[in-house]
């Protein structure tokens, strides 16, 4: 019985001061001190060891520029929940804004591997894919993208583009004139560049 009452006294103190870091922990990440903010997150990981507060940490590491480490923390917490894989799509865009563009490919290759539901990463690999002139693996990685979300429209403007580079003036036209059809709007200015291409086929 007494060793049921310290058990719950010390998790009521463990949980206590959980709540006082958070706490302290939000009001320095308002402040942008992530530095301070990391420590805390630090201390805080000693008491609970879970995949939010891994993915908070990975956050605070990505806007100090360690990204290695950012993505070491972050891949811990996807071991624990699925759902943080999105936060590797920061990590990619971070290398990518440095220009370290092939760990930002490599990294999505990677991340793809294990979470082929993220679209966002599958067309960012198809955007570099088509940068270097491989279009037909750009190809597969949009109907990839396609084949699970039909309305994908950057995957049908990116389509384009591909029919565009290889030459296919048909498939071409014939795609250029789907998307106009259903995004008239929004897609206006991409579509009026790519259908401009096109009539430089014939």
């Amino acid at each position: 019985m007494f060793r049921q009452i310290r058990k719950w006294i010390s998790e009521k103190a463990n949980q206590e001061a959980s709540n006082l870091l958070k706490h302290k922990i939000n009001d320095l990440m308002n402040n942008r001190n992530f530095v301070e903010a990391e420590k805390e997150l630090q201390r805080l990981l000693t008491l609970q060891s879970d995949a939010e507060t891994m993915n908070v940490l990975s956050k605070i590491m990505l806007h100090q520029g360690k990204l290695e480490e950012g993505i070491e923390m972050l891949q811990q917490a996807v071991s624990q929940e699925e759902k943080y894989a999105h936060g590797f799509i920061q990590f990619v865009d971070a290398f990518h804004s440095i220009e370290e563009l092939k760990k930002a490919e490599e990294l999505a290759i990677q991340t793809l591997q294990k979470h082929p539901h993220l679209f966002s990463l599958r067309l960012y690999l198809a955007q570099r894919l088509f940068e270097n002139g491989q279009f037909k693996e750009a190809e597969s990685e949009l109907a990839s993208v396609l084949s699970q979300d039909a309305e994908n429209l950057d995957a049908q403007i990116g389509l384009a583009y591909c029919y565009i580079a290889t030459n296919r003036k048909t498939e071409a036209l014939a795609k250029v004139e789907s998307i106009r059809k259903k995004h008239p709007k929004q897609a206006d200015q991409l579509l009026s560049a790519i259908y401009e291409n096109v009539q430089s086929f014939s």
